[in-house]
């Protein structure tokens, strides 16, 4: 049988994919070891019991359910496109599951001034990751197509 030389882009993907999950995995423990060390340090923390903001759609049980179902298929679109918007999105989505899955709810540390809100890192990594993608969407990357007369 004739052996399957990897292609150069085959390569580029396994890199980005390779790179792109270091990423994720960093930002997955640098989120989980502040909320551990925010409850060590008894600095005040809510338990987060719902979506953003706290609203609760669905009963605990099917939230997590749902979330687990969306950060599996945003996984899968991920090693489509590996792109580090959907890095910082799942990171932080993973993140926040497993709390959930582990303590019920999310862990939320750090207060926004002058509210009654109070968010995490993954919850950043998300934000980060929306604004990523909606910024890229509306303005694309504008390379030029060099032709030589």
């Amino acid at each position: 049988m004739g052996e399957v030389r990897p292609t150069l882009l085959m390569v580029q993907v396994n890199r980005q994919i390779l790179a792109s999950s270091i990423l994720c995995v960093v930002l997955i423990v640098a989120d989980q070891y502040f909320k551990w060390l925010a409850v060590t340090q008894q600095i005040p923390v809510i338990l987060n019991q719902g979506v953003s903001f706290g609203w609760v759609l669905v009963p605990a049980v099917w939230q997590t359910v749902l979330i687990g179902l969306l950060l599996v298929t945003l996984t899968m679109l991920w090693w489509w496109l590996p792109r580090w918007q959907l890095t910082a999105i799942l990171a932080g989505g993973w993140s926040n599951w497993i709390d959930r899955v582990t303590i019920g709810a999310v862990i939320d540390w750090l207060p926004i001034p002058g509210t009654s809100v109070a968010n995490n890192l993954a919850d950043y990594w998300i934000m980060i990751g929306v604004l990523g993608l909606l910024f890229s969407s509306l303005w694309p990357s504008r390379k030029k197509n060099r032709t030589t007369v």
